[in-house]
């Protein structure tokens, strides 16, 4: 299912697991000597070289001391960033990742201008900041996605808000993002769409974020690739698109529990919450409504994969809804409250989906919080290298 994760048995029943992206290998199991087996037969092939595991590719973790926090932070590769461009930054405070409200567009392309941006180093710019995103400041999301399709032609004002971002960078650049051991082991999903529109393409933004251990382990914002016609419409393709990643990610788990486990066992539903209540209602309906019928068909997976109980669409307030951050340049009150929970330093708990919701529906699966519980039973975190290690029969 991920064609970067390898899933390895060792003769002695021990699962180890190998994440390879591109040239850059990490493994984690229970016997350190079978991870170091596996360093060594890779090196007798390919050739390797060990690196400090704290940080790798401009990613530093640090696991907190009594190894319940793991903090995903890349400060040293934003300081080079910052040095990169810092001619062009100022000495202004940047306390939102975005300009509120700023919708980049190329409705008003000038090739004599596009050119001058370029030869700044735009796309430079532009690929270290999507870099920043992907990989430790989920919140930057909004912004390189409206900045990337400007790739091609950027404007004065895509400059600017691309030098906004870095500024925000590097003065939050020890902040990034952590996952609590005692966080959600059940995967909860969030999703949101905004309303306003690209005036060249019609198309509206969209978000959605999928945390595990309290933290965004999936977290996404795209333009939707249609144009909308209406709140619902629009929440709709958005909760479609959050599918996919909830469906992706349940798969990966159950591959990864089949082989710590050696069975497979079946995942419940899982939570999905949008704020806007008639979507929620139309994607576990039986029906069609006015409003929805010009929708195309493949939106509708949402309802497929509810009906299979691979997920459960759950209203939330939009003042609860962290995947708002995602879909626009919103005020500085919004990401005061919402950006602890979106990036896993809140307090407040997530939403959890009642039981009785999860043994209702027809066709749903086991409980994956009692397959987590007994994975935890049989395995401990006790080595000092994060790893963990098989317990005593």
């Amino acid at each position: 299912m991920e064609p970067c994760l390898f899933v390895i048995t060792t003769a002695a029943g021990n699962p180890i697991l190998l994440v390879a992206h591109v040239d850059d290998i990490e493994t984690v199991g229970p016997c350190m000597d079978e991870l170091r087996l596996v360093r060594n037969l890779h090196d007798q092939r390919f050739g390797v070289k060990d690196v400090d595991s704290n940080e790798m590719l401009g990613v530093r973790r640090i696991i907190s001391d009594d190894r319940r926090y793991v903090v995903i932070s890349m400060p040293g590769f934003i300081q080079l960033m910052y040095h990169k461009f810092k001619a062009h930054c100022s000495n202004r405070q940047r306390n939102i990742p975005w300009p509120k409200d700023l919708m980049l567009s190329r409705v008003d392309d000038q090739e004599e201008v596009n050119k001058k941006v370029l030869a700044r180093g735009y796309r430079s710019l532009l690929g270290m900041l999507m870099w920043v995103n992907r990989m430790a400041m989920v919140e930057l999301g909004a912004g390189t996605n409206q900045l990337s399709k400007m790739a091609c032609a950027p404007t004065e004002a895509a400059w600017d808000a691309a030098v906004w971002q870095l500024e925000y960078c590097y003065q939050h650049r020890d902040a990034g993002f952590r996952f609590d051991r005692d966080g959600n082991r059940v995967p909860v999903a969030y999703y949101d769409s905004a309303g306003k529109e690209d005036p060249k393409t019609s198309k509206c933004q969209h978000g959605h974020v999928v945390f595990m251990g309290d933290g965004p382990l999936i977290c996404k914002s795209r333009q939707h690739k249609h144009p909308g016609s209406g709140t619902m419409s629009l929440e709709y393709m958005a909760l479609c698109a959050v599918t996919k990643d909830v469906v992706y990610l349940r798969a990966i788990l159950g591959d990864v529990m089949m082989v710590v486990k050696m069975l497979m066992l079946p995942l419940e539903p899982t939570a999905v919450y949008g704020d806007n209540e008639r979507t929620c209602d139309f994607a576990t309906a039986s029906k069609m409504t006015p409003n929805m019928k010009h929708v195309r068909t493949c939106y509708h997976l949402s309802r497929d994969f509810w009906e299979t109980g691979d997920i459960e669409p759950r209203w939330v307030a939009g003042k609860d809804n962290p995947s708002d951050i995602l879909t626009k340049g919103v005020a500085r009150e919004v990401i005061t409250a919402q950006l602890g929970r979106l990036t896993g330093y809140s307090d407040q708990p997530l939403a959890v989906l009642p039981v009785e919701a999860r043994s209702a529906r027809p066709g749903s699966g086991g409980n994956l919080n009692v397959l987590m519980e007994q994975v935890l039973m049989e395995y401990a975190w006790t080595n000092d290298n994060g790893t963990w290690s098989r317990r005593r029969q």
